[in-house]
């Protein structure tokens, strides 16, 4: 199984991941967001949400505080998953 990366990132830092799907199965990248829950309102999702085998996509997000936050892929949340940790 691959690891998926811990990203560190600056408060306030616009960051833009680009994805690459090399696998056969469906797959996205959702942050929890500031207030640390899935499917809550803040998150960020991957565009298109749907990234088929051999597709790419983009993830943007900016977090406005400090702190550790998780990602995951939808289709996948206990193997795929993974923290962004916002510093000051």
């Amino acid at each position: 199984m691959k690891r998926n990366p811990t990203l560190s990132v600056k408060v306030g830092q616009a960051v833009k991941v680009n994805l690459t799907n090399t696998g056969v199965a469906i797959h996205n990248m959702r942050t929890a967001g500031e207030d640390g829950n899935y499917n809550s309102g803040d998150d960020d999702v991957s565009d298109p949400n749907l990234v088929p085998a051999g597709a790419t996509a983009t993830l943007e997000f900016t977090f406005d505080k400090a702190g550790t936050f998780s990602y995951q892929c939808d289709f996948h949340p206990i193997d795929m998953k993974g923290e962004i940790i916002v510093a000051q």
